[in-house]
C-alpha cells in the first residue's frame, strides 16, 4: 500500500515539475517574439510580431549576416515602430528632444545605439528596419525573430540579430 502511495506521489510530483518545464519555456519562446520599448517620453509598451505585421511594410536588399549573398529582408521602419509606441518624432524633433537616443538590446546581451534624429526621415534618407522576414520566410534561428537592418552603412556593426528592447535616454 506504502509502495502504490509513493508511487501515485512520486508520479505527480514529476508530472507538475514537466509541466512547470513546459510553462517555463512557453513564456521564454513568447518573450523572444516580443519587443519592449520604454524610456523617457514613454510608457512601457510590449510588441508582439503580430502587431509589427500590422504596420507599413519596407523591403531591403541586403548581403546576409554572413555576408555571403543578398538577400531581401522585409520588415517596419524604425521609425514607424517607435511612432506607433507613443514616440514623438517628426516636427517634434527638435531643440532639446535631438538628445534623445535609442538604445538597442539584444538577447544575447548586444547593445547599439541610434539618435533619435538618425532614424527620422525628416533628418536622413538612410533607412532602419526592424526586420522579421528574409527572402519571405521567417528569419532563421540565429536571427532571431526580429533583427535590425541598416541600408548604405559600410560595416554592418550596428546590425542586430535577436531584438529584446528598445530604450530612449536622453544624452
Amino acid at each position: 500500500m506504502y509502495v502504490l502511495f509513493f508511487f501515485l506521489i512520486s508520479s505527480l510530483l514529476l508530472l507538475a515539475a514537466g509541466n512547470g518545464q513546459s510553462t517555463a519555456r512557453a513564456q521564454s519562446a513568447s518573450l523572444r517574439d516580443s519587443l519592449i520599448i520604454q524610456g523617457e517620453g514613454v510608457s512601457r509598451v510590449v510588441f508582439h510580431l503580430k502587431d509589427l505585421q500590422g504596420l507599413p511594410r519596407k523591403t531591403m536588399c541586403a548581403k546576409d549576416y554572413k555576408g555571403d549573398a543578398m538577400v531581401n529582408f522585409e520588415g517596419v521602419e524604425l521609425h514607424e515602430v517607435l511612432k506607433k509606441a507613443g514616440i514623438l518624432l517628426g516636427t517634434h524633433l527638435k531643440h532639446g528632444e535631438l538628445s534623445k537616443y535609442l538604445l538597442a538590446e539584444a538577447h544575447d546581451g548586444y547593445k547599439v545605439v541610434f539618435t533619435l534624429a538618425e532614424l527620422e526621415p525628416l533628418f536622413t534618407d538612410n533607412i532602419v528596419i526592424l526586420a522579421d522576414t528574409k527572402d519571405g520566410k521567417p528569419l532563421d534561428d540565429y536571427a532571431g525573430t526580429m533583427c535590425i537592418i541598416i541600408a548604405d552603412e559600410k560595416k554592418n556593426g550596428r546590425w542586430m540579430r535577436q531584438v529584446k528592447s528598445f530604450t530612449i535616454k536622453r544624452g
